[in-house]
């Protein structure tokens, strides 16, 4: 009966120290690929989005710039766009949207007195995102006459 005990435990020790060595080993392995992949994914995405920002047509407002200030209650909004990209241009007085034809726009916008923060929002659908979007400010001083 001893050697039957002693039997069964050196087995149960045996059979269960290989069982563990092989959840770990398997373990660790699974993590690893999952590593590989991960940083796979995230070096294809990066391409994709530099290839989005360096092609030709990328959403750019040439002017006004930020922070400008500008001395008449309308002012021309200029840029590049893809082209068939609807733009929408808001700000706490007014909301224009155009369907840019070509890959230039120019919107004529008005401002009010002070400080005037202007979103850009653009959607087509040839980009992968989908939305892009600009913000900036414009500061109408009028002359005192």
């Amino acid at each position: 009966m001893i050697k039957e005990k002693v039997v069964a435990l050196v087995l149960g020790v045996l059979l269960g120290s290989v069982l563990g060595v092989w959840v770990v080993s398997f373990s660790r392995k699974i993590r690893l690929d999952e590593k590989k992949f991960t940083v796979l994914k995230k070096k294809n995405v990066e391409k994709k989005i530099k290839k989005e920002l360096l092609r030709p047509g990328f959403f750019e407002v040439s002017s006004p710039k930020d922070n400008t200030l500008v001395s008449t209650k309308i002012i021309k909004i200029k840029g590049r766009a893809p082209a068939n990209s609807l733009l929408i241009a808001q700000s706490p007085l007014t909301e224009k949207v155009i369907l840019s034809k070509k890959e230039e726009f120019e919107l004529e916008f008005p401002v009010a007195m002070g400080e005037n923060v202007i979103h850009l929002t653009l959607y087509n659908k040839n980009i992968q995102s989908g939305v892009l979007e600009k913000k900036f400010r414009v500061y109408l001083l009028e002359n005192e006459k």
